[in-house]
């Protein structure tokens, strides 16, 4: 027991001094207090220069504005319809291919779609005062990924150059390898310009393949036939209740075996089977 308390006495201890040398690092640093300036541009629900903080992520910073945004606008609006059509119209704005400028002139590329599925803080870096945030318009009807089959999520996303089938099955949450088996292939329905003329491309699921702007993907496997199989037994057997079977395999037979058989009464003559 002494051990212990004094363990924790000296845990105690550390910790506070952390606290106390971050406090008095801030005293000593007072530019560790003071605001930045980050512009937004582009096609976003607001664009100008907004105050952040020097220790800021780039998606806290977006989702801050973004909310604050929206509820201002919304406070000023009573139709119900014309709040949906804001709603639908201000909720898609663009997730990836985001450029975020600095003031030395370098350029990131910024994925918040990736940053929000994997949590990679190359996508949502600490903010430097003077960036610039400018997101590129959004398509959802043309400049987009469709993706359905064997995965978890059948999804549509925002298609950026250089994206592969990999990418694809992550922002659809993954293969669904507990509802299909032997997940093998993608199937990739592609269109020409005039969206008359289709091109079947079949890959395997894991190669490198690249993506253009409208595939259609459906990925190909078989579908697991496991199941809640059961039938109701009632009557003049052992154990009458629910019992599992196969899909389709399973005898009248197999069925009695597994409850019990049949008591001394009864009558099979006389027996239903519905």
């Amino acid at each position: 027991m002494k051990k212990i308390v004094l363990l924790f006495l000296v845990l105690s201890g550390f910790i506070i001094a952390q606290e106390e040398e971050q406090s008095s690092s801030k005293q000593k640093n007072p530019m560790m207090n003071q605001p930045i300036t980050v512009m937004i541009g582009g096609d976003f629900i607001v664009t100008g220069s907004f105050t952040a903080s020097k220790y800021q992520r780039l998606d806290h910073f977006i989702t801050t504005i973004f909310t604050q945004a929206k509820l201002n606008t919304l406070s000023g609006l009573t139709e119900i319809e014309t709040i949906k059509q804001f709603e639908k119209k201000i909720n898609n704005y663009a997730l990836r291919d985001i450029t975020l400028k600095h003031a030395d002139g370098s350029v990131q590329k910024i994925d918040l779609l990736k940053f929000r599925l994997t949590g990679d803080l190359k996508n949502s870096p600490y903010l430097l005062s003077d960036d610039a945030i400018i997101f590129p318009s959004f398509d959802e009807e043309k400049n987009v990924i469709d993706i359905d089959g064997a995965i978890n999520k059948p999804t549509k996303f925002q298609f950026v150059k250089g994206d592969k089938l990999a990418d694809a099955v992550l922002f659809a949450g993954g293969l669904d390898k507990d509802a299909y088996e032997n997940i093998l292939k993608a199937e990739i329905s592609r269109l020409d310009g005039s969206g008359n003329k289709e091109e079947l491309i079949t890959v395997g699921i894991n190669d490198d393949f690249e993506l253009k702007s409208g595939d259609r993907i459906r990925v190909l496997a078989d579908e697991n036939q496991k199941g809640s199989y059961k039938v109701l037994v009632l009557g003049e057997v052992k154990y009458p209740g629910f019992i599992y079977v196969t899909k389709d395999s399973t005898t009248l037979r197999d069925v009695l075996i597994k409850a019990g058989g049949i008591t001394q009464i009864a009558d099979l003559d006389r027996g239903q089977l519905i």
